[in-house]
């Protein structure tokens, strides 16, 4: 048997985890004196080969996801404003996700939140330590 052989090695497939970003929200009221920074947190779930990747992975989907839509009729304490993605604040690896696994960028959870000043907000944001009412 004449020719050439091809061999291929063997390589282990790429570690994949599953990682929540935490995906910061923030209203902007459209009727006068932004007296308070109404926030939502938004965990959302991806699966990735690294933590490296997700916080792309999370902007992205946020920018899709939660700038598109959101200022028409939006309304926060009973005023009209517009819902903005501000960030992300954290990558979490998700633990203990069985053989099935859950969908890639399904939303596992929300949080309502307060800050009191922009300040506070861009500190929150920066791993700082503020002073967040929680709803």
């Amino acid at each position: 048997m004449g020719g050439s052989s091809i061999t291929q090695e063997w390589k282990p497939e790429a570690q994949v985890s599953w990682y929540a970003a935490h995906i910061i929200m923030v209203v902007e009221y459209l009727d006068g004196v932004q007296d308070a920074y109404p926030l939502w947190e938004n965990v959302v779930a991806f699966k990735c080969d690294s933590a490296e990747e997700v916080y792309d992975l999370a902007e992205a989907c946020a920018n899709r996801k939660y700038s598109e839509g959101l200022d028409d009729g939006f309304r926060c304490e009973d005023r009209p404003a517009i819902l903005k993605f501000v960030g992300v604040r954290k990558i979490m690896e998700i633990i203990g996700v069985g053989e099935g696994g859950i969908t890639s960028e399904v939303e596992i959870t929300s949080s309502q939140l307060e800050v009191t000043t922009e300040q506070d907000l861009r500190s929150m944001m920066n791993g700082e330590s503020v002073q967040v009412l929680l709803d």
